[in-house]
């Protein structure tokens, strides 16, 4: 189904994706088709923890047995950011669990246009007794994460 906008969100949209490409390097020829565990996606900056959001992050798609695929916002994936160089610092090895800031089901979006528009939560009990509270699921920014 077809999306319409009007010329204003037409614009501020041409703005983001200019942005995007030409400041953060992101290729605005996004993968798509069906989401597999394992998986790369990039978050590329963001709004929220500075020491996080600074850098672009790369976050792969896993599942957890404790992970029950919701929190308190509702649906979510669970990630893990890779270690190592520009994208590990101090988070990587976390899990960080995403939800989507918009109707659209955060899957579906990411299957359909290779990226969406997201709450980051930090993962703070990475257990069996996870229960997907702001307790163990911090919400500490928002983003877009793109697919690679």
């Amino acid at each position: 189904m077809p999306i319409h906008i009007g010329p204003k969100m037409a614009n501020r949209l041409a703005q983001f994706t200019w942005w995007l490409q030409r400041k953060r390097g992101v290729s605005l020829l996004h993968r798509t088709g069906p989401l597999e565990i394992g998986e790369v996606c990039e978050i590329p900056g963001g709004d929220g923890e500075p020491d996080f959001f600074a850098i672009p992050r790369r976050i792969r798609l896993i599942e957890a047995d404790w992970f029950p695929g919701r929190l308190i916002r509702g649906e979510a994936l669970l990630f893990l950011v890779e270690d190592g160089g520009k994208y590990g610092g101090k988070y990587g090895g976390k899990y960080v669990a995403l939800t989507t800031r918009v109707l659209a089901p955060l899957r579906d979006q990411l299957v359909s246009c290779g990226n969406a528009s997201v709450v980051v939560h930090l993962i703070n009990n990475p257990t069996s007794s996870f229960d997907g509270s702001e307790r163990d699921a911090d919400p500490f920014g928002m983003a877009v994460v793109v697919r690679s």
